[in-house]
């Protein structure tokens, strides 16, 4: 318990002291205070360490993470305590905020990392889902088209694409994109159903019913509990 864990945050702290500007024990020690709790710790020595080294890559990406997670936590308390009071304005306004300052210190994040890494396409779709959530969608359409471009990452990118595109009411590009997905994912499982349900979406705003209607009846002979798949198979069945 309790002695476990001072004793493995001494150990982490000794052999930093020893050569503080080493990032490989920088990380750990950041990464013991993490896992055990003591955020505000970690977040003082990647601060710090960030001013020593400016340019080390590794503290500097360590320190975005460890400040999302934090707004992460923060968040996850907030919600807790709405669901007991869900009429708390100010609880309500302080999470508007907080979601706001995550929003920011993400995409200015990776915007930054990919800048570093301009070749390494998963930044650009991590970064390309921050901007389509703080509503940059065609800075996000950018980046998902540029992260489709790798085979690895071409699945999750055209479905984020489709996204995009609906986001814009462009539901006849989105719908290409996700019947691009669906050549990629052939089984109905859940993803299979989700990329089915986005594309019968996609159809039911372009107004092709009937099609919408196909796609949907797909997913309810396979899983009738799917989402509210019974509900529009019955409300577009004439």
């Amino acid at each position: 318990g309790d002695q476990r864990r001072a004793r493995l945050i001494k150990e982490a702290r000794n052999a930093w002291e020893e050569d503080q500007t080493n990032t490989t024990k920088i990380a750990r020690l950041a990464r013991v205070y993490e896992e055990q709790g003591a955020l505000e710790s970690a977040l003082r020595l990647l601060t710090d360490a960030h001013k020593q080294i400016p340019n080390s890559y590794e503290v500097r990406e360590k320190l975005g993470d460890l400040q999302l997670n934090i707004c992460e936590e923060i968040l996850k308390g907030i919600a807790k305590r709405l669901e007991s009071e869900p009429e708390n304005q100010q609880l309500r306004d302080k999470r508007r905020r907080l979601e706001s300052k995550r929003q920011q210190v993400a995409i200015r994040e990776y915007s930054w990392r990919v800048q570093q890494h301009p070749t390494d396409l998963r930044l650009r779709l991590r970064l390309g889902r921050v901007l389509l959530e703080n509503g940059e969608v065609d800075a996000a359409i950018a980046a998902f088209q540029q992260a489709a471009r790798d085979p690895r990452l071409e699945l999750e990118a055209v479905t984020m694409l489709g996204r995009a595109f609906a986001a814009k009411r462009h539901y006849d590009l989105a719908a290409e994109q996700y019947h691009r997905a669906i050549d990629r994912h052939k089984v109905l499982d859940e993803r299979g159903m989700e990329l089915h349900y986005l594309l019968a979406e996609a159809l039911e705003n372009m107004g092709v019913q009937q099609e919408a209607l196909k796609v949907y009846k797909k997913i309810y002979t396979n899983d009738i509990g799917f989402r509210d798949v019974a509900q529009k198979v019955e409300s577009l069945t004439e």
